[in-house]
């Protein structure tokens, strides 16, 4: 037993120090396949291992070998080695191990077959639906993702009635990549009762960006779920057209701040004039800030003039932590009036604005200035640089909710990236 073991340590010096692809490491393979044949089941693994880390071609029959194996162990490890490969045989061998008895062994078929998932395998993978395991009828439904075609469609249709939340959830993202051929299948799942999956089917809905289905869309406007209230109006804002439009009127009714501000958006994004009177009295008069100022950036983005005085009024009356984004928005709007009016355009003034002293006029100014410097830094990725712009911002506003969100989001930024640099 001992020299088994002794020789494996051997080989996998061998293996691990020869150079992959130098002539003199081919005894070691060769040697390496001979121990397949070994009567020690550790051996026969150890070899696979090995030989799964050399990736030699001319060793993909002995491999393929083992997967008949009478212990499952070796059955599993020769899968697993053959998982480095693409080509005919090795797909053909993964799929035979597809029907092992052992689901460890089955899960390693499903996973490695999923970069040589084809038409021709197809109804193998489809029976794999049907596995008492979930984890592997799941590997079956990103295995089956990757197959294009009505079969595929009707393969992923049948996996969204699954059991299990999450393979459900699964199939209907998949589904979300074949464009307007899968919308038959999804649209039903808008009116699931499990909020995960109307999530999913709107999510995979805005993928598609199909027209046809705004009308379920807008009929999710009031689903008892907030967060597929916000993908909802998010889906109708990439669809866009009049019909989803007044859906995202109608969203600005809604309870959830969330809603109402995303609602705000894609009007503003769609240049809705219709919205633009509901906006003007959100910007006024809604409980919470940041709606309000997505309101204010709607009615800039619109750029109608007749929103002018509206704005105006608003800085005038408005709370100390609005006058930033309401003289941003002022400005637009004096900027697209000048645009639209050219031969007055020397003789636009500013609408009349509070008398605040000229320290506070100073400080307006500089707030703009640091918080778009810190906005720019932010979209170029350099998060330090523009938590420090909107902590200049908060040494002059202390309560300017948006720079306090803002710097939130550049430290997360910056957690995540000091995360991926751990090894």
């Amino acid at each position: 037993m001992k020299n088994h073991y002794w020789f494996v340590f051997c080989m996998l010096c061998v293996v691990t120090v020869a150079p992959v692809g130098f002539s003199d490491d081919r005894p070691a393979v060769s040697e390496l396949v001979k121990q397949l044949e070994s009567k020690k089941t550790s051996v026969r693994i150890e070899a696979l291992e090995l030989l799964k880390e050399h990736k030699r071609p001319e060793t993909i029959p002995a491999i393929i070998a083992r997967i008949t194996d009478h212990k499952s162990s070796v059955r599993l490890a020769a899968v697993e080695a053959l998982s480095v490969f693409e080509d005919d045989q090795t797909r053909q061998a993964l799929t035979r191990a597809l029907k092992d008895d052992d689901d460890r062994v089955r899960y390693a078929a499903v996973t490695g077959i999923r970069p040589l998932a084809c038409q021709e395998i197809l109804s193998h993978l489809i029976g794999m639906l049907s596995d008492k395991h979930d984890e592997i009828r799941m590997a079956a439904v990103r295995a089956i993702a990757r197959i294009k075609g009505r079969d595929a469609i009707n393969a992923l249709s049948q996996a969204t009635n699954d059991d299990e939340l999450e393979i459900r959830m699964a199939a209907l993202t998949s589904l979300g990549g074949y464009g307007s051929a899968a919308l038959p299948v999804i649209l039903p799942h808008g009116k699931d009762r499990h909020s995960y999956i109307r999530f999913t089917a709107v999510h995979s809905l805005r993928e598609i960006a199909d027209e046809s289905s705004v009308p379920l869309l807008c009929g999710m406007i009031d689903d008892d779920d907030h967060s597929v209230r916000v993908a909802v109006v998010c889906a109708l804002g990439i669809l866009g057209g009049t019909r989803a439009d007044e859906g995202l009127i109608q969203a600005l009714e809604d309870r959830d701040t969330v809603v109402r501000m995303s609602a705000c958006r894609m009007l503003g994004m769609h240049a809705c004039e219709a919205a633009l009177g509901r906006l003007i009295d959100m910007m006024q008069s809604d409980p919470e800030q940041a709606v309000r100022e997505s309101a204010a950036q709607a009615i800039a983005r619109i750029g109608h003039e007749d929103a002018l005085p509206a704005v105006t009024s608003a800085l005038h009356k408005s709370y100390q932590e609005d006058r930033l984004f309401l003289m941003n928005a002022m400005m637009e709007l004096v900027e697209k009036k000048a645009q639209h009016h050219p031969e007055t355009k020397e003789t636009v003034s500013k609408p009349i604005t509070p008398s605040p002293s000229v320290n506070e006029d100073e400080k307006i100014a500089r707030m703009k200035k640091h918080y778009q410097q810190a906005a720019a830094l932010f979209k170029q990725g350099q998060y330090a640089e523009a938590i420090t712009e909107w902590e200049k911002v908060l040494t002059l506003a202390p309560n300017h909710a948006q720079s306090k969100r803002m710097i939130q989001r550049a430290q997360n930024k910056l957690s995540q990236e000091a995360g991926h640099e751990q090894p």
